[in-house]
């Protein structure tokens, strides 16, 4: 419609794009700046140049197959679209859903400008989720629950020996990077449970589990963690935790860097390390944040002695008689013990 960007009078077909078979039965359109976006029971999610037509990229849901439902990849709509730049947060949704609720359905959520998936987590909603102040509500039909999805905070913790260990040897450096947030899986048969026009939170029954004390997980593995943790899905043992800085304070007041460290599945991490000089060290770890997790750091103090002392050996130099001297005495020495025998087998006869 806008003549100065077309350079065509109002009403003009600029262009037209050819829809797919699931698309015809139910496609959906939004407009972001000079992007259009359209989207449906298709499950693939395209942005066109809202001008000229262009491509600029696709995105396709999951292919599932068609074993449980007619349709190949999970139907698409759009949730909310928020960000600089901007994200779009999409979920599985159609007309009439099947029972029981296919397994793959989703939010997801893609960035606007590249097409990239940046997160997905199993839900199927009941309705179009709502944002905000950074925070994603939704109703999940899996288990009737409401969730809540968002940056948590976090809690480092970082410990050093404490046994004044020796220039020269090496220290181990140990701690954890942990979730920190005091909510969880809500007990609605608990008492205490937040109810219709009453509340009392933080009483003891209110939840099955809380976050807090959980491990820190990484971003690629937040979906796999959190159906861990909320979808009674499998362990994820190759799940990774967070990158850790670690620094010191020497006690001369120089700054050093010790290590760049990654926490395990279960929070922890170790780091071994060999000091420069003895004196006190200030220890500090730094996780600097992630979208899963605000960041947090932590310090604590180490001594290191002095090096041990070294004792040298010392050699003592004996100055022997000539070799020849041994040969002769050795010698005479025999002689010796032969006259002796010779005497004592005369005084037997």
């Amino acid at each position: 419609m806008d003549q100065a960007k077309t350079g065509q009078p109002q009403g003009t077909e600029l262009w037209e794009h050819q829809v797919e078979q699931f698309e015809y039965y139910g496609m959906s359109n939004t407009a972001v700046f000079d992007t259009l976006y359209t989207y449906g029971y298709g499950g693939v999610l395209h942005a066109f140049n809202a001008t000229t037509g262009e491509t600029e990229w696709n995105w396709s849901a999951p292919y599932v197959g068609l074993d449980e439902t007619p349709y190949e990849h999970t139907p698409l709509s759009l949730g909310v679209i928020a960000g600089t730049p901007p994200d779009m947060v999409m979920y599985t949704s159609e007309h009439s859903p099947t029972m029981p609720l296919r397994r793959d359905a989703k939010l997801y959520c893609i960035d606007c400008t590249t097409g990239q998936l940046i997160w997905a987590e199993q839900c199927y909603p009941s309705s179009a989720p709502i944002i905000a102040d950074g925070r994603i509500i939704v109703m999940d039909m899996f288990d009737d629950a409401i969730y809540c999805y968002g940056q948590g905070t976090s809690a480092t913790t970082v410990s050093a020996p404490q046994t004044s260990p020796p220039l020269g040897e090496n220290v181990t450096i140990v701690g954890t990077v942990t979730d920190n947030d005091n909510t969880g899986r809500l007990n609605t048969n608990a008492a205490g449970t937040v109810g219709w026009g009453w509340a009392t939170s933080g009483v003891s029954g209110d939840y099955d589990w809380v976050l807090k004390g959980t491990p820190a997980i990484s971003d690629a593995d937040q979906e796999a963690w959190m159906d861990y943790m909320f979808h009674q899905r499998p362990f994820p043992s190759n799940a990774k935790g967070v990158p850790v800085t670690l620094d010191a304070i020497d006690p001369n007041g120089n700054y050093v860097h010790i290590g760049d460290v990654t926490s395990d599945n279960t929070g922890h991490f170790g780091f071994s390390w060999l000091p420069d000089v003895p004196g006190v060290y200030q220890v500090i770890a730094t996780f600097a944040g992630s979208a899963a997790y605000g960041s947090s750091f932590s310090d604590t103090y180490m001594t290191v002695g002095p090096a041990p002392t070294v004792i040298t050996p010392t050699t003592q130099v004996v100055q022997l008689p000539p070799y020849d001297l041994y040969i002769i005495g050795a010698t005479v020495a025999m002689l010796i013990a032969i006259a002796l025998v010779g005497l004592l087998i005369l005084r037997k006869k």
